[in-house]
């Protein structure tokens, strides 16, 4: 069963600060204020993130499998795909390998990007256990320009809608309703046939 986890989250997000504002009209510039509003920014990308399943900006993901696929192709999740790091495997005998680039591309035109193997490679024998082949890559758009503008207006619905109705975020562990038409947006840029 594949295993996906961001090693390195973004150093941006998609909307300024200065945009919040002025979707909330919040006038209090204070410092509470200014923490409510990183967090809802915080809690609205990750939202639009699981919705969308993409990467909204630049971050690091390592994709887990436990062996090399049957097809001479592999679907990367969370796109849009900026480029292949590495990819490692362990090997028949036990030792870690790192499969060579000169081996395979990487299509990051696609949506979702891949890795394919070039026409006369193939992929690998591994030791045949859990989690034997780990695949290192960059995903996300490299600017908050480049997202997508529905997925940025939803992002800016949810903090305007978390901010006048701040006990509807979160009961428990249990995230409670979004707004339908911030849904729809970001339902409109979902990463189908992709998990996790």
């Amino acid at each position: 069963m594949p295993s996906l986890v961001r090693t390195l989250g973004p150093s941006l997000w998609p909307v300024t600060l200065d945009e919040v504002y002025a979707q909330t009209r919040a006038a209090d510039r204070g410092a509470d204020t200014l923490a409510l509003l990183d967090r809802l920014i915080r809690l609205a990308t990750e939202t639009a993130e699981t919705i969308t399943r993409r990467a909204l900006l630049t971050q690091t993901w390592r994709l887990r499998l436990d062996e090399f696929p049957a097809e001479t192709e592999i679907l990367l999740p969370r796109p849009p795909l900026q480029s292949v790091t590495s990819i490692q495997y362990v090997d028949s005998l036990g030792a870690t390998q790192t499969f060579a680039s000169s081996e395979y591309a990487v299509d990051t035109a696609s949506d979702p990007g891949r890795i394919y193997l070039d026409l006369d490679a193939t992929w690998p024998t591994t030791r045949g256990q859990y989690n034997d082949v780990t695949i290192t890559y960059v995903a996300g758009w490299t600017s908050a320009a480049a997202v997508p503008q529905s997925i940025r207006h939803a992002i800016l619905m949810l903090i305007a809608y978390w901010y006048d109705y701040p006990t509807e975020i979160i009961t428990g562990t249990i995230v409670n309703r979004i707004p339908w038409s911030a849904e729809t947006l970001l339902m409109m840029e979902r990463a189908w046939g992709l998990e996790p």
